[in-house]
């Protein structure tokens, strides 16, 4: 997925993905084992907002990213994202659901999951 408002600012960044990708995919599907890989806020002067959403949305990983669709599991995190924190931004949404201690479970069992 990409976002309207973004666009690539490195040669070859496709490339550098597959080749980031490569020892991540399984040998049986052919597929990531990761449900998202991304890059963080780079912006540091970001002041927006109030403890504990400010230091989730900081660490969040960008809408810009590289997604494992199809996965069921997946699909369930993503729709329980959307019950838990509505129509706002499905990144912000999925963070929110991952760093938020009440989930502390949630947060342990797919950490590994996603990468920056």
């Amino acid at each position: 997925l990409a976002e309207p408002d973004t666009w690539a600012i490195r040669p070859h960044w496709l490339d550098a993905m597959r080749h980031l990708i490569a020892p991540e995919v399984d040998a049986e599907s052919g597929l990531s084992k990761r449900w998202v890989i991304g890059s963080t806020l780079r912006y540091s002067h970001f002041r927006a907002g109030f403890e504990p959403w400010r230091s989730i949305f900081r660490f969040h990983l960008n809408g810009n990213a590289f997604y494992r669709l199809g996965d069921s599991c997946f699909e369930s995190f993503v729709e329980q994202s959307r019950r838990v924190y509505g129509d706002g931004a499905y990144d912000v949404a999925m963070a929110y659901l991952r760093y938020s201690l009440r989930n502390n479970e949630l947060f342990l069992n797919t950490a590994h999951r996603f990468a920056v």
